[in-house]
């Protein structure tokens, strides 16, 4: 008997495993949006450390260079905030794309799937026609048999 062999086996091959590769993907990217969120929270940290420090100071009655020296590095930090929330939004950007390429590559696989189960299904009734068409004529030779003998 011939055994069931689906037709487009390479492509769900080929979806199964770009769904993998995208699915690898999207974990990187998410690991990666970690790091960034880490990054930019410990930039805040640093910021609300010097403010905490420059009120201080202030409150002290620190000189008027040092309360300078706080500005200038509150100053940058602030920019470090600015670039680190862009780069958030970037790595964001792309990890809801490669999402979405990995819905869109699920749905694909899912689509195939269904196709070869259809066909599967479709194999296995032909092949029980087939034995059931035969068994029928096993019992069709047998009955003209037995017809045959007892009418000698």
């Amino acid at each position: 008997m011939k055994k069931f062999e689906f037709r487009f086996q390479t492509v769900l091959e080929k979806q199964r495993n770009e769904e993998e590769r995208f699915r690898k993907q999207l974990a990187h990217l998410s690991h990666a949006m970690e790091t960034q969120k880490q990054r930019l929270a410990h930039i805040d940290a640093q910021k609300d450390d010097c403010e905490e420090e420059l009120r201080g100071l202030i409150r002290r009655g620190g000189n008027v260079a040092q309360a300078m020296l706080f500005q200038v590095y509150l100053g940058k930090l602030s920019e470090d905030m600015a670039k680190q929330e862009e780069v958030v939004a970037n790595v964001s950007k792309k990890t809801e794309e490669k999402r979405q390429e990995l819905v869109e590559a699920a749905k694909q696989r899912q689509i195939m799937e269904k196709l070869l189960e259809r066909d599967r299904l479709d194999f296995t009734l032909r092949l029980e026609k087939t034995e059931q068409k035969y068994l029928d004529e096993l019992a069709l030779n047998k009955y003209v048999r037995e017809g045959t003998s007892t009418e000698h």
